[in-house]
């Protein structure tokens, strides 16, 4: 580009940081500026202590940091003073920063660093103190609140991903794509040369498959335990060889003094191991094992789901849990609907497993590795996406910016569907369609229940995602998370968290003081228990746990508790058999003073009661006061007649008429009077049948 009075000698300044994951966009938006303005000047301004402070210089670029800190997850209120206080002190030197650099134009590429300045900047312009251009890029495709508020500050917003558009300004935020590097985007163009040469490079035969394993730029211990579990399978594949970034040692955990305890107890060849697996704490030039990898393994970061877009490599992605909007797991739907991508999630440890970290199952992991790598004859398991349908993200950003500083408006770029085609999808921009992954909570549960009702089956992928979202809701604080969870753990069948269930109905840890004076009881609330017990008969699940819990939830102090137990017994019953405890606790549990509960109990009675003696309790519930305990009681009797565990004696044909028959409401019949006739016809069935047998006795 000429060299005019308008691109000569601009002044850059791009903040970002904290993390590799907004440093990399700043730096490919610089190379895309200095491709079209050689002579503009650039100042990165980052956190102290960021991965800025390692990459940026490397670069060439000048760097200024900031005494800006994020805020930990439960951070206390001694934490949140002294990131307050360095807020404010990060946001005076960033003033300091705009007043002598005194760029034209200020780009923030997200992270907690990046804070201050945009925040300094946009004080500062609503002052007349600062005149320039404004713009935000959002890497990931859930922003955080603060890029959220900025972006109706800023004059622009680019996003990497077109769903993102939804959380912006709509005014303000157009899809960009994400800015790849210009030795990334090079070399993407150059996968399938000289393969055979690259391979040799790295001691790969021409016949060799390459599994690309990395976690982010500070690597991942869930993803790298996996993956040192799962060699023994992988290495057995002879011609497989793995390349595993595992991350620099962090506080406690040295990835390589974990690699060296596990070994041992592997049983796998050490020649394979030390011939086949090659380990590194970061791969500085990535792009060399890019051009030659058959599979990728890693998380889900914006950059290596496009940088992995890019290449066109199949990848398994392993989304980091717990971040905010799970913006991880989006990102990889993302990709897996382009077809290049599956998901494997993480396992996050419920209740009673304790407060242990994320794991990833190293057998779906070897699973979902040979599954790609080495398909069944004619069976292709994952197609490569076409690579011209995704933008390159440098040139779309700066394209804009040059729009905003001649005064035109500019045409965003047309945004794909992204989505799956059918109508479970959710709306997306432009008329795409995205999955249950982008529900709200409430949403995902009605969701679920209505397929459950109308008996349609969940594909693999949506089960997949909803045992990871139940484990999430399970470990909640909130109690109505963990309900939810819980309500999902029976829609979905998931079994392996009957022992969450057991101890939602079983833990009388109680809860404080203030709360037990607003009713409250433990901290696994009614809801909970009752929906727990709901959950365990739909999965069908019985057994000594089980029944423990059964006869405890019949003697809870919240009555619908007692109600749903019953409800259970009644649904388990031909699992149950005949038990004894369990019935004398139902029979306690008709004299309740709820009738949901009486009618609950004559239910399950009906089922598992062989003791004729029941009929003393079941004759004074038939003149109750709740038409309702009439029904269920005259329901019971028929079913234990036709068991032959009980029968009316001929005199009881007087005392029967007087009954007083209520509840005759229309429905449009009469619901008790339909029973009580059905009783009448089945006991003269009963009685006729009595009356032949002592006949024919009598006969001989």
């Amino acid at each position: 580009m000429r060299k005019t009075s308008e691109t000569a000698n601009l002044r850059y300044l791009i903040t970002g940081g904290g993390t590799a994951g907004h440093v990399y966009p700043g730096l490919a938006l610089a190379e895309g500026i200095q491709r079209h303005e050689p002579d503009a000047q650039f100042l990165f301004v980052g956190a102290r202590n960021g991965a800025e402070e390692r990459i940026v210089p490397a670069q060439g670029h000048k760097l200024r940091t900031l005494a800006v800190k994020g805020i930990p997850p439960k951070a206390g209120p001694f934490v949140w003073f002294q990131t307050i206080w360095l807020l404010g002190k990060s946001l005076l030197q960033a003033v300091s920063l705009i007043l002598r650099f005194r760029p034209h134009v200020i780009i923030g590429t997200g992270g907690y660093a990046s804070a201050p300045v945009l925040l300094a900047a946009i004080l500062m312009r609503s002052l007349g103190l600062w005149k320039g251009l404004l713009s935000l890029h959002e890497a990931n495709i859930i922003p955080g609140r603060f890029n959220r508020w900025a972006s109706g500050w800023v004059d622009f917003t680019g996003t990497s991903f077109p769903e993102t558009l939804r959380f912006l300004s709509k005014k303000k935020a157009f899809w960009t794509g994400y800015p790849l590097r210009k030795d990334l985007e090079s070399s993407s163009e150059r996968r399938g040369d000289g393969s055979e040469e690259k391979r040799e490079c790295l001691g790969v035969p021409p016949a060799g498959k390459v599994l690309l394993v990395f976690g982010g730029s500070s690597g991942a211990r869930a993803i790298n335990r996996a993956v040192f579990e799962a060699l023994p399978r992988l290495l057995a594949r002879q011609d497989l060889y793995i390349f595993h970034a595992t991350g620099r040692p962090q506080g406690a955990y040295d990835p390589g003094v974990e690699f060296g305890e596990i070994l041992p107890g592997l049983p796998v060849e050490k020649e394979d191991v030390g011939e086949r697996y090659h380990q590194e704490p970061y791969l500085h030039h990535i792009e060399r094992y890019y051009e030659v990898a058959d599979l990728v393994v890693c998380r889900s970061g914006a950059g290596a789901v496009w940088e992995i877009a890019s290449y066109g490599i199949p990848a398994v992605l392993i989304p980091k849990s717990n971040l905010p909007g799970d913006h991880q797991v989006k990102n990889a739907y993302f990709l897996a609907r382009q077809g290049q991508a599956r998901l494997l999630f993480e396992t996050r440890p419920v209740p009673p497993e304790g407060e242990a970290s994320e794991s990833v199952d190293s057998d779906a992991l070897a699973d979902a590795v040979t599954s790609i790598l080495y398909p069944p004859a004619g069976h292709d398991e994952m197609r490569v996406a076409v690579k011209a349908a995704l933008p390159s993200g440098k040139d779309p950003f700066y394209d804009r910016l040059r729009d905003l500083r001649e005064g035109k408006q500019g045409a965003p770029p047309k945004v794909p569907m992204t989505g799956p085609s059918g109508s479970d999808g959710a709306a997306a921009p432009g008329g795409g369609r995205t999955g249950i992954e982008w529900l709200g909570t409430d949403a995902l549960l009605a969701r679920v229940e209505g397929k459950w009702q109308r008996k349609q089956d969940l594909s693999e992928s949506e089960k997949a995602y909803l045992k990871y979202k139940t484990d999430q809701l399970l470990g909640s604080a909130r109690w109505h998370d963990r309900n939810t969870g819980v309500k999902l753990v029976g829609l979905i069948a998931h079994g392996e968290r009957l022992p969450t269930l057991l101890h939602s109905i079983t833990d009388r840890t109680p809860v404080a003081w203030h709360r037990r004076l607003l009713g409250g009881d433990f901290e696994q609330v009614g809801f909970i228990r009752r929906n727990a017990l709901q959950a365990i008969w739909r999965i069908g699940a019985y057994g000594p746990e089980v029944r423990q819990a059964l006869l405890l939830a019949l003697s809870d102090p919240y009555y619908e508790v007692r109600s749903w137990a019953a409800r259970g017994v009644d649904r388990l019953s031909s699992s149950i058999g005949e038990d004894a405890e369990l019935v004398r606790l139902l029979r306690r549990n008709l004299e309740d003073r709820w009738f949901e509960v009486v009618v609950s109990s004559l239910r399950a009675l009906g089922k598992i009661t062989k003791d004729p003696t029941i009929l003393t309790d079941l004759v004074p519930l038939l003149a109750h006061k709740n038409w309702k305990v009439q029904q269920a009681t005259v329901r019971c009797l028929m079913r234990l007649m036709q068991a032959d565990v009980v029968r009316l004696p001929p005199e009881a044909e007087e005392w029967m008429h007087k009954i007083p028959m209520k509840g005759l409401d229309f429905f449009p019949r009469f619901p008790l009077k339909q029973t009580w006739d059905d009783f009448q016809r089945l006991r003269s069935e009963k009685m006729e049948c009595d009356h032949r047998s002592n006949t024919e006795k009598g006969a001989y």
